[in-house]
């Protein structure tokens, strides 16, 4: 029996957190809330309200493009996301949508707590209650309540939360919810209707290894319901969301979940060594530093640096290429598998470099950087001239393209500059996450002392400050200040420190250097028509030619600053949608538009 309360969301979204819009003349340089407006429309155009809003989880837009995949694994990750999207672009497309979307999601909660599942297409069978998407649930709540303030998301989550600390399976010192597997009312569970496991695994049993199952990531299945125990744990300090998100940290632990690594002298699993699904893997070291951060466990935050700099090391982290699995012919899968590069992957690494550096444990903005301007943008199907002459080209299909323009893919068959025309509804999900979590860190701001910290020489505008960013075509940034009184620039590891020039209302000046970063003090602030100090940054951009080796086979990258302009050899397989294709990015000189920005009352916290 469902949850008889009045489960329709409190949203004043629409009237009071979209911030004021404005008229701006901008470089037509990289502007992530461009690509999360397209996303927003993927997002909304992928859910099918006559199905529960259920996700399609695939779309190919060949001579005959079609939907589906239909699965109700993957509402619950739009609904985490779309706030944050809403927080970049202060857009209101399909508003009506979202708000159906959160009503569809809440409406299956039963009187235990845990939202059941209303179909059984390609996902956990009807009436039954899948942990990961109800721990993803539980965090899109806590993103709804921080953009409308509405109470009742908070109750929700508590009661989530508790639900989802009490099916846990406890065994020893450890505790687990069974992979790809659905948890019915009466205690038992079932399995997962996507297919059948590559490697052997029958719930409710104790997973002995990391591959098993049909996805093979059995970390990734503790990763959500984990991550919305630590942040119950956050939030009300509640003693059982800790005893059981530590029981399930000692599960994830556990040999078997890593690499054998013991004939190298050292063990896998207490360094962060992985192989098998590189998402997976990936999204439990996201919960693994978050439950580190939140107790304050200084090894546990070393492991996730650790699994970092591997997870690295076996891609091109200069342009943000990463592989979809690592060694899959040794767990059962097509060596292809490694070429097959996920935006799911691709938008993790991004997501783990701003956690790791936010903790302390480094400085990846730089990672951050060449993922943003390279690979987690190019995966996102943006080009409608490319789409529409792979999908033919009439009216009535054309219709279906726009509804799914923005969404992200998965890269195929190996090429690195195209993949197949298809998308992938779990891609469009985590690749804004991505996005979102880039255009947060571009710039922060601290009321206190009024300081803003400028990480990442992006497009942005925000409540203290504009930035204007004409890279890669010139080395120039121009912050427009509102508020602050101090602000730190962070230079990218490419610019020469001695070639830097700076200018404070187009005078130049010498600011002081601390690292990395250059320091502007005793700025104007803006009042009423008076504008604030305008601060000019210039800088050569290098050129640069690479060379690196991806499974035996050389590709030569050509870079300006940190963006990928350029690589050979070319894919030219027809029917391939293509990335890259940026020869206007050779130019030095950046043409400007004019756009529409609209600042959002509320910038939600990153989870």
């Amino acid at each position: 029996m469902k949850d008889q309360r009045q489960h329709r969301v409190k949203t004043q979204h629409d009237y009071d957190s979209r911030g004021e819009p404005y008229t701006a003349t901008v470089p037509d340089t990289l502007d992530l809330a461009e690509h999360a407006r397209l996303a927003i429309n993927a997002l909304t155009g992928h859910l099918e309200p006559e199905r529960h809003y259920a996700v399609y989880q695939s779309f190919t837009f060949d001579k005959e493009p079609k939907l589906g995949g239909l699965t109700w694994n993957l509402p619950a990750k739009d609904a985490r996301v779309l706030p944050l999207l809403r927080a970049m672009t202060g857009s209101a497309q399909n508003l009506d949508i979202e708000r159906g979307l959160m009503d569809a999601l809440l409406a299956q909660i039963g009187e235990d707590g845990l939202a059941y599942s209303p179909i059984s297409d390609g996902g956990a069978p009807q009436g039954t209650a899948y942990p990961f998407a109800n721990g993803l649930l539980a965090l899109a709540m806590l993103n709804w309540h921080e953009r409308d303030g509405d109470l009742a998301c908070l109750v929700r989550f508590l009661r989530l939360t508790t639900a989802l600390a009490r099916i846990a399976i406890h065994v020893e010192d450890r505790a687990y919810w069974p992979p790809e597997s659905s948890y019915r009312p009466d205690g038992s569970w079932a399995w997962t209707t996507r297919g059948t496991a590559k490697i052997p695994y029958q719930p409710p049993e104790e997973p002995y290894l990391e591959q098993q199952g049909t996805e093979g990531c059995v970390k990734y299945e503790q990763a959500a319901p984990l991550r919305a125990l630590v942040a119950r744990y956050r939030l009300d300090g509640d003693p059982e969301a800790l005893e059981v998100a530590r029981r399930v940290m000692r599960f994830m632990l556990k040999p078997g979940m890593w690499e054998d690594t013991g004939d190298a002298g050292y063990a896998g699993n207490e360094h962060g060594i992985f192989a098998g699904h590189f998402h997976g893997n990936v999204t439990a070291l996201h919960a693994l530093l978050e439950m580190a951060v939140a107790t304050d466990d200084s090894a546990l935050k070393q492991f996730a640096r650790e699994g970092y700099e591997h997870a690295r090391r076996t891609g091109i982290a200069r342009m943000g290429w990463f592989p979809g699995w690592l060694q899959p012919t040794a767990h059962h899968r097509e060596a292809g598998l490694f070429l097959a590069s996920e935006t799911c992957g691709v938008a993790d690494m991004l997501v783990l470099a701003v956690k790791l550096t936010d903790a302390g444990l480094g400085d990846y903005w730089d990672d951050v950087d060449a993922i943003a301007r390279n690979h987690l943008v190019a995966q996102q199907i943006t080009d409608v001239d490319q789409m529409r002459a792979l999908g033919g080209g009439t009216p009535e299909k054309d219709a279906l393209l726009e509804r799914l323009h923005g969404g992200f893919n998965q890269q195929m068959e190996g090429a690195l500059d195209s993949t197949g025309p298809h998308l992938w509804g779990c891609c469009t999900a985590n690749g804004a996450v991505g996005l979102y979590y880039a255009w947060h860190g571009i710039m922060r701001f601290d009321a206190a002392s009024r300081t803003a910290t400028v990480n990442l020489l992006l497009n942005r505008a925000a409540p203290w400050l504009d930035m204007d960013s004409y890279l890669p075509y010139e080395g120039k940034v121009v912050l427009r200040n509102k508020q602050a009184a101090s602000v730190l620039v962070r230079i990218p590891y490419w610019v020469a420190h001695g070639k830097v020039k700076c200018f404070l209302n187009d005078r130049e000046v010498r600011p002081a250097w601390a690292g990395n970063r250059l320091r502007f003090d005793r700025l104007r602030a803006a009042a009423g028509e008076r504008p604030g100090s305008v601060i000019r940054i210039e800088f050569p951009v290098p050129a640069a030619t690479e060379r690196h080796t991806v499974q035996g086979k050389e590709h030569i990258l050509m870079f300006r600053g940190s963006t990928l302009v350029d690589l050979s050899p070319r894919d030219t397989t027809p029917s391939r949608y293509c990335y890259y294709l940026r020869d206007e990015m050779k130019r030095c000189q950046a043409s400007t538009k004019t756009v529409e920005r609209c600042i959002a009352a509320r910038i939600i916290g990153l989870q």
